[in-house]
């Protein structure tokens, strides 16, 4: 019978190409599928219908046929052990060379899972496995559920040291009540414990900057999340392409103790040591903008860094000196210095500083860091707009601040966040019982979650920004002009749709001046790839910088909305927003800028 099918096949196809030239697939109908979308299904095919998305594919017997032993593959996979899929009849239009295809369906009974069952050797209660795998009785005998379960059991027990864990499975399948029985067979093998370490690929940065980037030390017990935050922080050293950190299994024979120890391999491919990097364009708040950073970041062959860096704009011109040593004094902190001068020319003053900060950083725990500064600002000279602000209400003072942040950043990376968080909260107060100086005290709070779906064609993320300065002491309520909240300027995002006078306290002259107190929310913003490098954007933000705290209300802040264009280019991420002023006359406005919105 199946000789006779397939000498069919093959006659038809002969006669089909020579002829009727090549004939292409106009449409798939399909019938009997109950369970199973015809999306999901002509996804699963070779033999595509014409759409906007697929071009034309030539039609081919044969590969049909691969196709409905696909489509069969897909229904099993779900639980469908009986399904039968058929050509019920093939259509030529040969005015335009298109060929129709109806495939029927027979789904058959589905089969359920009556039992699960453990069996092997584990540290784990049958009532803890239960729990881990995604497999339940009454589900429907899925395939993907049972490769995720075995799955779940292994990574449980690599996360607790056993390297050598074995997990597998047997479907007992019963097609005359339509049931299975489930038997996952388990043997944990020995607890790995750590021994010596073994370097490859260490040739300008030295090995003992990996050893002590490492979560674990010597007789310690194995699991995979110290080697996966071992992993992630020499990532965060900037020095390696990649990295490999692996045991290496020097057994002969398969280990009968509880316990092994077991030689670790760190393979690493190190990077360039060359820091470059730089970046310009127009952004619709500082305007013309251009920035490079030049560096070295391994002196001395252990991850010591030296940069400069410059930046110019209509309203900053800056030149910074950057110097970062890893572990002080042995200690997991990370020291920077940095030296600069910086012109500022704001709408509602000028003026030129100098000075410098050091600062210690470090962390703990998953994703969690936190630093402590020192900062000293010498102001050269500043000059006023005595038609916005008194010359009185200008500070020609020096500041001297100690300030720190503690930070949670669960993100991929920064152009490309995942699913995370980031949460931050810095303070700082400047001129404690040092006279002359500018005495204020400030504190900033921004949050930020990102939700990206398995597809990454599809993101949902919102933003929070807070931040209050304000004298005290001798300066009483006064605040240095540099360090009041500017919308669009430094750490406070913009609101898209607003002019920086328009949400922000203005002169008579309608130029904006700086405030003690700002809120910026970027209530929502989705993402959307469009295609490859390009995606869209539809967002909700709003806010505003108030003169005073007490000056606050909701009701005041404003409102913009609008769609977004980005593009990720060589030059970076490029983005257009056009935000729509959420009011009885509303205004529009095309902001442009580089990277993220935040």
């Amino acid at each position: 019978m199946l000789q006779r099918i397939y000498k069919s096949i093959l006659l038809l196809t002969v006669l089909t190409v020579f002829c009727f030239g090549e004939w292409i697939v106009g449409d798939v109908i399909i019938n009997g599928n109950n369970s199973i979308s015809d999306r999901t299904i002509i996804k699963r095919m070779q033999q595509k219908p014409q759409s906007l998305i697929n071009k034309s594919t030539p039609f081919s017997l044969i590969q049909l046929i691969e196709d409905l032993a696909s489509i069969q593959s897909l229904y099993q996979s779900k639980g469908y052990y009986n399904t039968q899929a058929k050509i019920d009849s093939l259509e030529y239009d040969s005015l335009h060379s298109i060929v129709t295809v109806f495939i029927d369906i027979k789904e058959g009974s589905l089969i359920t899972v009556d039992s699960i069952t453990f069996s092997g050797k584990t540290f784990l209660s049958d009532e803890e496995l239960i729990r881990l795998i995604p497999l339940n009785t009454g589900d429907p005998l899925d395939s993907q559920k049972i490769a995720l379960s075995v799955i779940s059991i292994r990574d449980t027990l690599n996360k607790s040291g056993f390297w050598y864990a074995d997990v597998s499975y047997n479907s007992i399948v019963n097609t005359n009540d339509s049931i299975a029985n489930v038997v996952f067979f388990t043997n944990q093998g020995p607890v790995v414990l750590a021994g010596d370490l073994r370097f490859n690929g260490f040739e300008r940065v030295f090995p003992k900057v990996a050893e002590r980037n490492l979560d674990f030390v010597k007789n310690q017990i194995l699991t995979s999340d110290l080697i996966r935050r071992s992993t992630r922080k020499l990532y965060e050293t900037g020095l390696f392409k990649t990295i490999l950190i692996q045991p290496i299994d020097t057994l002969t024979v398969a280990p009968i103790s509880d316990s092994v120890y077991l030689p670790l391999l760190i393979a690493v491919e190190e990077g360039s040591m060359l820091l470059l990097s730089g970046g310009g364009g127009y952004d619709s708040y500082e305007k013309l903008y251009i920035s490079l950073l030049v560096g070295y970041k391994n002196l001395f062959g252990t991850g010591h860094r030296i940069s400069t860096q410059g930046k110019l704009s209509s309203a900053l011109k800056g030149a910074y000196l950057n110097y970062m040593f890893p572990w002080f004094f042995d200690r997991p902190l990370n020291g920077y210095v940095t030296a600069y001068i910086e012109r500022q020319d704001q709408p509602s003053f000028k003026g030129l500083f100098n000075g410098g900060s050091v600062s210690l950083n470090g962390g703990w725990g998953w994703n969690n860091y936190f630093g402590s500064r020192i900062r000293l600002e010498h102001t050269q000279w500043i000059q006023e707009d005595p038609n916005v602000i008194s010359p009185e209400d200008i500070s020609h003072q020096s500041t001297i601040a100690i300030g720190g942040f503690l930070r949670k950043d669960t993100r991929n990376a920064i152009l490309s966040p995942g699913t995370g968080l980031y949460a931050s909260i810095f303070t700082e107060i400047a001129g404690p019982f040092l006279p002359h100086t500018n005495q204020f005290y400030k504190y900033e709070i921004d949050l930020r979650s990102y939700t990206t779906f398995k597809t990454r064609a599809f993101s949902i993320s919102s933003a929070f920004f807070s931040g209050y300065v304000n004298g005290y002491a001798s300066d009483k309520n006064e605040v240095p002009q540099q360090e009041l909240f500017r919308p669009g300027f430094g750490a406070v995002r913009p609101v898209r749709g607003y002019k920086p006078e328009q949400v922000a306290p203005a002169d008579a002259e309608g130029n904006a001046i700086g405030g003690k107190y700002t809120l910026i929310i970027n209530f929502i913003e989705v993402r959307i790839n469009i295609y490859r490098w390009i995606a869209g954007a539809i967002f909700i933000d709003a806010g505003r910088a108030f003169s005073e705290l007490s000056d606050f209300s909701f009701s005041d802040l404003r409102w913009s909305a609008g769609p977004g264009l980005m593009a990720d280019t060589p030059l970076g991420l490029l983005r257009v927003d056009y935000g729509i002023q959420l009011r009885r006359s509303p205004q529009a406005r095309v902001l442009f800028s580089i990277g993220l919105p935040f």
